[in-house]
């Protein structure tokens, strides 16, 4: 039987690529400059959904190893990498408020996660 938080992880994960495929394809990040911050809310949820499914191959989420801080950790160094990506591919970003946006997107990703750990803690405890 597949566990609610693989179930979880897969619906917010074609949300977010589903969303993102379209903001890029009609230019949604440009002529809405707010976009991006559901977005790496949404991307926080999935990949703190993600990490706790992956885990849970190889233990059961009731277990304490799976805590809240390996979790958050894990949401904050992806949130990092992507913002590093970011950079490195080019995108445009406002010369004065660079660190104000990013300092946003990381805060974003990490509400995101908490809200994913959460989520996902309370659904595996239904699993059992």
């Amino acid at each position: 039987m597949i566990k609610s938080t693989t179930l979880l992880f897969g619906l917010s994960a074609v949300m977010l690529a589903g969303f993102h495929y379209l903001a890029l394809e009609l230019h949604l990040y440009w002529l809405y400059l707010w976009l991006d911050i559901p977005m790496h809310f949404l991307g926080g949820v999935t990949v703190a959904l993600g990490y706790l499914t992956f885990l849970g191959l190889f233990s059961n989420l009731a277990d304490k190893n799976f805590t809240f801080t390996r979790t958050i950790t894990f949401v904050l160094l992806v949130a990092t990498s992507w913002e590093i990506f970011e950079v490195v591919i080019g995108i445009p970003f406002e010369e004065g408020n660079y660190v104000g946006d990013t300092t946003l997107d990381l805060i974003m990703g990490a509400l995101g996660g908490l809200v994913g750990y959460f989520v996902g803690r309370r659904v595996s405890q239904l699993d059992i």
